[in-house]
């Protein structure tokens, strides 16, 4: 009975009377948090001698074992009666994780460049963004709960792949790569805002700001949720550039650690 107990309690339906959701940067958060960036790092500790190649031909089986959690999640959403596309549909732009672990691992040529690129840094600021600004599960469920513990795996995903590509240089970071993310997420954007628009969904945020926790992003939607979409869009765009900026940051900053220990 216990088991059952537990079983029940992790797969409950969203009732917040019932079972209050675990919140943003509450001490459930902090310490799921706080569990998973440590969890990241012994992951990439015993994973710090793979090669690049072993390190891609990992997401073939990564690709498989997210498949199969979120057929979980919609599984799980049908069987509560959460049939709306915001519920179970996979196009967050979280939800890109998915393709382009497909792509890199599966993929040739061109198409698998455009799945490592997303895993290269772009993965990197929204699984980072989404671990500290739980707004889709944490916000909506309690910890010890399913979807909670999907999200925070998923999302420990993408900042792990970005990790040890960047380590094992699996593809060089360049201004021409921002061409192959625009094309992979553009594709999706429009997609998106297609679905969004026509039926009243909302896709990778784009027709309203669900659990932002930024004020200002909200007063932009409540003046115009066409420029909201713009400025989603546009928020988008810039990951790679931020990526590039990132990794400039850190070329300089290994350069005077590595001048100081010659000097």
């Amino acid at each position: 009975m216990q088991i059952l107990s537990l079983l029940s309690e992790f797969f409950s339906p969203h009732n917040e009377e019932l079972y209050p959701p675990c919140g943003m940067w509450s001490i459930g958060h902090i310490i799921a948090l706080l569990i998973t960036l440590v969890l990241i790092g012994v992951v990439v500790f015993i994973n710090r001698k793979k090669t690049k190649e072993e390190i891609i031909k990992s997401t073939k089986w990564m690709a498989i074992v997210i498949t199969i959690l979120e057929l979980g999640k919609i599984t799980y959403s049908f069987i509560n009666g959460y049939t709306w596309l915001d519920a179970w549909f996979p196009l967050a732009y979280c939800s890109l994780l998915i393709y382009s672990l497909y792509l890199s691992g599966f993929g040739k040529g061109i198409f698998q460049k455009i799945g490592q690129v997303f895993l290269s840094g772009p993965a990197f600021i929204a699984g980072m963004g989404f671990l500290l600004f739980p707004s889709t599960s944490l916000a909506d469920h309690p910890l010890f709960h399913y979807l909670s513990f999907y999200s925070m795996f998923f999302h420990a995903v993408m900042v792990y792949y970005a990790i040890m590509f960047y380590r094992t240089k699996v593809i060089e970071y360049k201004a021409g790569n921002v061409l192959y993310y625009l094309m992979f997420m553009g594709m999706f954007s429009v997609i998106a805002i297609v679905m969004d628009y026509s039926l009243g969904c909302n896709m990778m945020f784009y027709y309203n700001p669900y659990n932002f926790p930024f004020q200002f992003i909200i007063d932009i939607y409540e003046f115009s949720r066409i420029i909201y979409t713009i400025l989603i869009f546009v928020a988008y765009s810039s990951m790679y550039f931020l990526v590039l900026l990132f990794d400039i940051v850190l070329k300089k900053i290994k350069g005077v650690l590595l001048k100081n220990v010659n000097v």
